[in-house]
């Protein structure tokens, strides 16, 4: 005899919720979701026929009855279409899902421990395509006394709620701003911040605009999601469009200033994650002022690269991108730590990197950073400056970080260069 509808889609929620949604890496999850749907398959479940062709005519639907809905599911013997099952569910307006629930919580099929696990499930599968039913179903099943998983909610609300705002904005930010302190341990300020990532990849403006609304706790946080919004060249010079607008609208210049480095370094490390080539595409419409292009420059100093390798593009991007003004500080800042971490390979990029303004800062750096263990290499790399004051100063540095015990070599260096 074959499972009941319930009993194996809840073996599906044991053998695979808990199994993978505790992953934060999107390549892994996909790897478990492919375990994930054999397993369905093993059991008689469907995923639903995705090649089947639409209908010509749009026919209208019977209304879902929400108790025939949970009866068909405890006892028809087949495996569901998933993606029915969904639509169906996401059929139920607020009356029918809190009889819907109440049969979750009455049924003899699932035992008390089972429920959350179920219904975690189904908000999770069924209904991943509908954002809205699924916070309808997790406030409708917690009013009535359902428990669910706490880690479990904390690790599904944040993305699920993105997801809405991306696909329903409004109605999601209604939800949100309705029920301020409601559910704390799962609306938090992170999560309220990337649902404005998300609304910012369409609307940045709009997004500015809910800061307060929501009930962020730092506004500088909320500042920093929106700009992280977008990949496209269009998103990114419309993200910026509209931080210059939501600032000139801040009454105190401190707070202009504070939500200026924030977000511009937020902005960096977003570019940062799309790589070199991405941002040469919109970096020369941007228009930087003098104060943010030094923002800019510092944000991308202070991110993680994808690889150390990447410095060397890094550094020349930003002297193109700088314009009138050079970031000094952060090259210097990305040649120091290069070369703390592959001196090697930072040099040999010195080697083939055009002479300009970026060269010659990131040559400084590399040859006061070395000095301490290679100070003859430091010494020919500073012979490469320019004479002037650059130059000299380079040459200081290496003579005081000169290692102790090579006081013949650091006499040498002092006549050769006037030290005394």
């Amino acid at each position: 005899m074959k499972a009941s509808v319930i009993l194996t889609v809840f073996v599906l929620a044991i053998a695979g919720w808990f199994g993978w949604r505790g992953h934060v890496r999107v390549d892994a999850a996909r790897q478990e979701q492919e375990v994930l749907e054999k397993q369905a398959a093993a059991i008689g479940l469907s995923a639903g026929d995705s090649s089947a062709p639409p209908s010509p005519r749009k026919v209208r639907e019977p209304e879902v009855e929400p108790k025939a809905l949970f009866a068909w599911m405890a006892n028809h013997d087949g495996a569901p279409d998933m993606k029915k099952l969904g639509h169906d569910l996401s059929r139920l307006d607020e009356k029918g899902m809190e009889i819907f629930v109440r049969e979750i919580l009455a049924s003899e099929k699932l035992k008390d421990g089972d429920r959350g696990k179920f219904v975690m499930f189904l908000m999770d599968t069924p209904l991943s395509e509908s954002p809205g039913t699924v916070f309808l179903l997790f406030e409708k099943f917690t009013e009535a006394g359902g428990k669910l998983d706490h880690r479990s909610v904390c690790e599904f609300i944040p993305p699920a709620l993105a997801r809405w705002a991306s696909r329903d904005p409004h109605k999601a930010l209604d939800w949100v701003k309705s029920r301020v302190g409601k559910y704390p341990d799962y609306v938090t300020s992170a999560a309220k911040c990337g649902m404005l990532t998300s609304v910012a990849g369409s609307d940045p403006a709009w997004a500015f605009r809910e800061i307060g609304a929501l009930g962020i706790g730092e506004p500088l946080d909320a500042m920093r999601a929106i700009m992280r919004a977008g990949d496209t060249r269009e998103q990114r010079l419309s993200v910026l469009a509209a931080l210059r607008a939501h600032v000139a609208t801040l009454p105190d210049e401190r707070v202009k200033n504070e939500s200026w480095r924030a977000a511009i370094g937020s902005l960096a490390a977003s570019t940062v994650s799309g790589g070199e080539a991405s941002a040469r595409q919109w970096i020369a419409s941007a228009g930087f002022s003098p104060m943010e292009a030094d923002a800019f420059a510092a944000g991308i100093a202070k991110s993680t690269l994808r690889s150390p390798d990447e410095t060397g593009r890094w550094i020349a991007f930003l002297a193109d991108a700088g314009g009138e003004t050079f970031p000094t500080q952060p090259v210097r800042e990305m040649m120091e730590n290069w070369t703390k971490d592959d001196y090697r390979a930072a040099g040999q990029w010195l080697t083939t990197a055009k002479d300009d303004r970026a060269k010659e800062t990131a040559v400084r750096a590399y040859a006061e950073t070395v000095a301490k263990y290679d100070p003859a290499t430091a010494e020919q790399w500073a012979l490469t400056l320019p004479a002037g004051e650059a130059r000299t100063a380079t040459f200081s540095r290496i003579h005081s970080d000169w290692p102790e015990n090579d006081a013949a070599g650091k006499a040498g260096f002092a006549e050769r260069h006037g030290f005394r």
